[in-house]
């Protein structure tokens, strides 16, 4: 029996010739992304010893969305989006360089230990908030498009695969600043309580 991780994964390592159509490229993109590097990021947050803990002293949430922000875009310019939907090697150049942005993000606005989480809740809402704005403009971008911006896409999948960016950019950063804002409120709980609120 297949497990949803087990499809994602799949989807997202597909390559270019299984993913010719756009929204297949994009369920990669976004897979890998907002679905892979995440869980990755939560599973290794134990610590300051930890992985993500190294990664949060030195690489803030901030800078990290700013790194997101040029990998993605970057990428997403037509002759480069063209070349990884055409090359193997381009492809893992691409989903690799999507996936150690998205590593060094997710790192930073989940790792380390509580009180540095505590420190930076702030900077991750910001991050999260930019990061969901940038990926949903490029969405926006795709799907209203009155042209087709990439020589091997059909105008309609294009924007099918930027409807497809907004809504799960939505889904997962709206959800990750929820669990992000929870940490202020349970930090808040037991100063309330102990000055009787």
């Amino acid at each position: 029996m297949t497990s949803g991780h087990d499809v994602v994964a799949a989807t997202a390592l597909a390559g270019p010739l299984a993913a010719a159509p756009f929204t297949r490229h994009m369920v990669a993109h976004m897979a890998v992304a907002g679905v892979i590097a995440p869980l990755i990021a939560w599973a290794v947050t134990g610590g300051a010893a930890g992985p993500a803990g190294r990664i949060r002293r030195w690489w803030g949430p901030l800078p990290a969305s700013g790194l997101e922000f040029l990998v993605v875009w970057t990428w997403h310019a037509p002759v480069l989006h063209d070349a990884a939907a055409t090359s193997w090697p381009a492809y893992a150049l691409e989903q690799g360089s999507f996936l150690g942005a998205a590593l060094l993000f997710w790192g930073a606005v989940f790792g380390g230990d509580a009180r540095r989480r505590a420190e930076r809740t702030v900077s991750s809402l910001a991050a999260l908030a930019l990061t969901l704005a940038h990926m949903t403009m490029l969405g926006v971008l795709l799907a209203l498009s009155p042209r087709a911006l990439y020589g091997h896409v059909a105008l309609a999948d294009q924007q099918q695969g930027g409807a497809l960016m907004v809504a799960a950019s939505v889904a997962v950063y709206v959800s990750a600043a929820v669990v992000v804002a929870r940490r202020i409120a349970v930090a808040a709980a037991p100063a309330a309580r102990a000055e009787g609120v």
